[in-house]
């Protein structure tokens, strides 16, 4: 028991890294912003009464801490849902459809060549739906076939119109799970395409953006 309190930041992480382990295992808390704001007020109220008060007893220790490690809970399960890319309501994930799409993206990564041709890791910029252009945000990755492969570089806006493909769950037991994988990254689709689809934009010059 010393040598736990010898080591405050145990205090910190312990509940931080329950709080990951939780919103991982089961998902996110469901309205996760009114718990933070609770959280927090308890832990200012409990701060204050702890250190007004003339004399500090067991119970008002117990309850400060109890709150603390509830805050911590809480904001790690808040920190997993601000990384959840489609929570943002620019997200491309909440105008897609089911036919071919128009997208204009910039290529984030060096191009990669695998078995099936030339992988392409893009940032989405803009997204045609409904017949209007709207500025989007995400990432996806494009496989081109290995046909007549133009010449990529990062930073190179380019025109994509293909459908979007949905990333299969593993199909047997302790198989890697490559669709977890990809969505701790914030990729929750894939574009299977060919050259023809896959255009440069030579009017929105380059994204130097990190």
């Amino acid at each position: 028991m010393n040598r736990f309190n010898s080591v405050p930041l145990l205090k910190i992480i312990i509940p931080y890294l329950l709080g990951i382990f939780y919103a991982l295992r089961f998902d996110v808390l469901p309205h996760v912003n009114i718990f933070f704001l609770v959280s927090t007020t308890l832990v200012v109220i409990t701060f204050f009464s702890q250190t007004n008060a003339k004399k500090s007893s067991l119970l008002k220790k117990t309850i400060y801490t109890i709150s603390i490690h509830g805050f911590l809970f809480v904001l790690a399960n808040l920190s997993l849902s601000l990384y959840d890319a489609k929570n943002d309501p620019r997200h491309y994930s909440h105008s897609m459809d089911t036919e071919k799409q128009m997208v204009i993206a910039s290529i984030a990564e060096v191009p990669v060549f695998t078995n099936y041709g030339l992988k392409l890791i893009v940032n989405l910029a803009c997204l045609k739906y409904r017949n209007e252009w709207k500025p989007v945000t995400g990432k996806t990755i494009i496989y081109l076939k290995k046909d007549s492969l133009p010449t990529f570089h990062v930073g190179e806006f380019i025109n994509i119109d293909s459908k979007w493909s949905y990333i299969n769950e593993p199909k047997n037991p302790n198989e890697f799970n490559y669709k977890q994988y990809l969505e701790h990254k914030n990729i929750y689709h894939v574009v299977y395409s060919d050259y023809k689809h896959i255009t440069k934009n030579k009017y929105l010059g380059t994204d130097y953006s990190i």
